[in-house]
């Protein structure tokens, strides 16, 4: 709660919050294979300095009109924190919450057109996305990975949400990693 309010106390706070993330990621970077950092799209002083601090970058979208037309801001801005950061990877677009209907399948198609370069792809050069599903809202809600959820919908949500897993994991030549995970499963 106290890192909401952040971005109106001025750079006191700032340097205090980006000193304190560095120290604490320092602190347990041994720990973790993968630290994931979720911020909101805004470019305030917590999401740059994520990025900042970062590896790689990615950018989930929805599949609607305001948030295609923040991508260029949105790619601009990941290049000013490349700046920075050199070594800040951005892995890609990644279409999210998608639901299969006329709508959005044009605005997919709009984005592959303008932006397909930008996209996040699988092993197979298509992009992935992550489906808009009850089953992934249900899972976070009860705090839970989704496959663990009713057997034939976890199955199903799960095989979708793969393809992303692996196409990450690719991108960030994790592959190795991720397959010894996921024949944990």
């Amino acid at each position: 709660p106290l890192l909401a309010h952040l971005e109106s106390e001025g750079k006191a706070s700032y340097n205090k919050f980006i000193k304190n993330f560095y120290l604490t990621l320092n602190e347990i970077k041994e720990n973790y294979d993968i630290c994931i950092f979720d911020t909101s799209p805004t470019p305030d002083v917590r999401a740059v300095c994520a990025l900042a601090l970062s590896d790689y970058a990615i950018s989930p979208i929805e599949l609607n009109q305001e948030a295609l037309d923040g991508v260029q801001a949105l790619y601009k801005d990941i290049e000013k924190v490349q700046a920075i950061n050199p070594e800040l990877n951005f892995l890609g677009l990644l279409p999210n919450r998608v639901v299969s209907n006329p709508f959005q399948k044009e605005n997919l198609r709009d984005l592959v057109l303008a932006y397909g370069k930008i996209l996040l792809k699988g092993s197979d050069g298509k992009a992935v996305c992550i489906p808009s599903r009850s089953a992934i809202s249900e899972a976070q809600a009860q705090g839970r990975p989704v496959w663990t959820g009713d057997k034939s919908t976890a199955e199903k949500v799960w095989r979708e949400i793969r393809r992303v897993f692996e196409a990450l994991a690719q991108a960030m030549h994790l592959e190795s990693r991720v397959v010894e995970i996921i024949k944990e499963e």
